[in-house]
């Protein structure tokens, strides 16, 4: 058996080192290196002194030397770098002195031709949201004009909860404008709408963005 072991060994190190790669060969009292280098305690490195806790992640900090970064919590996030670190989930997210924002969830829709008493379904919302900008934006000429508003709940033969109570028309055809927002709670199970009072000049099209977070 210890000349099979042996044999074993023999055989590993020779294509180890015809790889020019030394690879670790577990041997009754430890770990041993194809390359002759020096063995380590029996168990390998999980039994490394670096670990001193549950948790712990580790990186290498020079060549042939590492470090031990302490367990995260659930509502942190890993970042990068020479010393990676943990951070804080929020509205942005700091990273080196910079901030990336984080995604903010959009949905869109576009009603082609709307006249003066639109009442048009345009989303389905699963899971409770707050809307944090309704936007709209018309295309058209002849001075297009629209007044557009949002409503939504959860039975869409109702006349719902409005996002905005006066709303104004909608004028703008380059960058949007956003409405004003007196609701914004939107429920579980929720249908959204797009519903107009007025419409004058030609428009072509209306746009609707909405931008939400959810919990």
């Amino acid at each position: 058996m210890k000349k099979l072991a042996a044999a074993l060994l023999l055989s590993a190190a020779a294509y180890a080192h015809a790889q020019l790669v030394p690879i670790w060969i577990q041997w009754p009292n430890g770990w041993v290196r194809s390359d002759g280098g020096a063995p380590v305690a029996s168990g390998g490195i999980a039994t490394d002194p670096i670990f001193t806790a549950a948790g712990q992640l580790v990186y290498g900090t020079g060549v042939g030397t590492a470090s031990a970064l302490a367990a995260g919590t659930s509502s942190q996030w890993l970042h990068g770098g020479t010393t990676p670190g943990w951070g804080a989930f929020g509205t942005g997210l700091a990273i080196s002195g910079s901030t990336v924002n984080a995604v903010k969830p959009v949905k869109t829709f576009t009603l082609e031709n709307p006249g003066a008493a639109e009442n048009m379904t345009m989303f389905y919302f699963p899971n409770a949201v707050t809307i944090t900008e309704v936007r709209f934006v018309v295309k058209g000429s002849a001075t297009p004009s629209v007044t557009p508003n949002v409503a939504f709940g959860t039975d869409r033969s109702a006349a719902g909860t409005n996002v905005t109570t006066s709303p104004s028309a909608v004028t703008n055809v380059t960058t949007g404008v956003a409405a004003t927002l007196n609701n914004t709670a939107v429920s579980a199970a929720s249908y959204m709408w797009l519903t107009t009072s007025a419409q004058s000049g030609t428009v072509t099209d209306i746009n609707c963005t909405v931008s939400y977070t959810e919990p």
